[in-house]
């Protein structure tokens, strides 16, 4: 009888995988029935697939409110990362998602300022106001625009080349008094916070920072969702 219990066991931890990414494609496809019928049968409700996402996250990210909603009535966590691109979920469900969609996304997960900030900001870039207007009801506030003068003398030191993994080597122009990070194929206007710290104007929240000695900048951070880059002046360009 021991054998057969093992058979039945086994049997059961092959039928799981199976499940949950039967569960993870219905979420996908926003299949409320097939969602419901896999949860009963003992899919995963945090099923993931390689990078990370979960039901919720494709039910969220591709619109399918009744599919999120539900999922979120059984406990499913709003607060997930995906692992390649790095998208909150709630990032990901701006595109798609409806007002309730989001705002049942907010209601279920406890979001920082910071995160309901860089969802405005998103949101706003989409033009998606109704959007926006459901995340400054849940307390989302723009970030400061970068509106620090800078005077061209200064603005000069930064301008150069500067060369760092895994960003690669990217240039810093003064044109007509306005600086500009270009990235190969980019040219991407900065906004100064002070003397030294500025931000996209088009994304405020990625900061670029200049270390500067013996009057000149010899390094350049970039720091972009708490990841941090740092870029050497490259001598001579």
């Amino acid at each position: 009888m021991k054998w057969l219990a093992l058979l039945v066991c086994a049997a059961a931890l092959a039928q799981a995988p199976a499940q949950d990414e039967d569960l993870l494609t219905a979420a996908r496809k926003g299949d409320l029935p097939a969602v419901k019928a896999l949860l009963e049968k003992g899919a995963n409700l945090e099923a993931k697939s390689r990078y990370g996402q979960t039901p919720l996250y494709f039910a969220a990210r591709n619109g399918h409110e009744e599919v999120v909603k539900h999922l979120l009535s059984k406990g499913a966590n709003p607060k997930v990362n995906d692992t390649f691109y790095k998208s909150s979920l709630l990032a990901a469900s701006l595109d798609k998602g409806s007002p309730a969609l989001v705002e049942a996304l907010l209601t279920a997960g406890k979001f920082n300022a910071d995160e309901l900030t860089d969802a405005l900001e998103s949101a706003t870039r989409g033009k998606r106001p109704e959007i926006a207007a459901v995340l400054e009801k849940a307390g989302a506030k723009p970030r400061p625009k970068p509106a620090f003068e800078v005077s061209e003398g200064k603005l000069k030191l930064y301008a150069g080349s500067y060369k760092g993994d895994p960003v690669g080597e990217v240039a810093v122009v003064l044109k007509e008094g306005k600086l500009f990070l270009n990235p190969p194929g980019q040219s991407l206007e900065l906004g100064a916070f002070d003397e030294v710290t500025f931000g996209l104007v088009m994304a405020p929240q990625v900061r670029v920072k200049f270390t500067v000695a013996g009057g000149t900048a010899t390094e350049l951070t970039i720091l972009q969702g708490g990841a941090t880059f740092v870029l050497k002046r490259v001598e001579g360009k």
